[in-house]
């Protein structure tokens, strides 16, 4: 194993050759591993990050992750690529909830999820994609609920397998968008994608275009077509959690979203739809808890 204690670094600088790492890396807050000069390649087995930590690759220093990453919960990591490497991806990424994800930081790096490598994140990251002027290259890539994904605008991210976001309905939309402002980022399926509560903004697809299904077209979409089911929603905005939390915000309020639920008197805190046109509202016993007039 190489474990590395919080707040340290670990340098391996100016070799070129061929470097293995057949143990584990453990990354275990606030350290940074950097493989940096020369024109080696280094394969790493597995790494195994905890807290803030960031591994840096030098220019030349074509890198394989060989093995798996995984980052769990409440934790910042970056792997960033100076100008030139090739990183190759051949285990499966896993991360938890609640971190910030960066790969690539800017940089110009081919990154390729080869094999069966794959990618996997949890609830509520923040996950960034950005390899400057390069490509970026996914296998099957999964994200859970409240998510927020940036892709970068200077080459095309690709997506050899499948695309999954399980934004739910209503609760915990995905947010797909590209890393500049009103400029698109390009994105490339390998097969025709269905995704439901997504949010898109700057997003151009290529090939196999993208269907959102009760999502969000924010702006500046090409390629991407939004449909819409009928929901049914019920107003909450007079209960109150099991925590005996009230919903927040103005309870009175009908385009506060937390007043109003896709469970019959249940608040989550986090519905995100409001009722259009089509879809049926419900007011009954469960809507308040306890017997009231209410102005809405």
């Amino acid at each position: 194993h190489y474990p590395l204690r919080r707040q340290r670094q670990m340098c391996i600088r100016d070799r070129d050759g061929a470097w293995t790492f057949s143990s584990p890396i453990n990354l275990l807050g606030g350290n940074t591993f950097v493989l940096n000069g020369g024109a080696g390649t280094y394969t790493l087995n597995e790494v195994n990050v905890i807290g803030t930590s960031l591994v840096r690759i030098g220019t030349y220093c074509n890198t394989i992750f060989q093995g798996n990453v995984s980052v769990v919960d409440n934790a910042n990591f970056r792997v960033f690529s100076s100008s030139t490497p090739t990183v190759t991806c051949n285990g499966n990424w896993v991360f938890g909830d609640n971190s910030m994800i960066n790969l690539g930081f800017n940089s110009n790096a081919d990154w390729t999820f080869s094999g069966t490598g794959t990618f996997t994140a949890g609830d509520d990251n923040t996950i960034i994609v950005d390899c400057g002027a390069r490509n970026f290259i996914f296998n099957d890539f999964t994200i859970g609920e409240n998510n927020s994904i940036k892709f970068p605008d200077g080459q095309e991210t690709i997506f050899n397998g499948n695309f999954v976001t399980n934004g739910g309905n209503c609760e915990g939309p995905n947010r797909i968008e590209s890393t500049s402002n009103a400029t698109q980022a390009r994105l490339r399926f390998a097969v025709a994608e269905i995704e439901s509560n997504l949010r898109v903004k700057d997003i151009r697809v290529l090939t196999n275009n993208l269907t959102v299904t009760n999502g969000t077209d924010v702006s500046n979409n090409t390629n991407v077509t939004f449909n819409s089911t009928p929901y049914t929603l019920y107003w909450v905005g007079g209960t109150s959690d099991k925590n005996g939390e009230f919903t927040t915000g103005d309870n009175n309020n009908w385009s506060n979203p937390d007043n109003w639920s896709i469970t019959d008197g249940v608040y989550s805190g986090k519905n995100s739809c409001l009722p259009g046109i089509e879809d049926a509202v419900i007011f009954n016993a469960n809507s308040y808890t306890a017997i009231a007039n209410s102005t809405i």
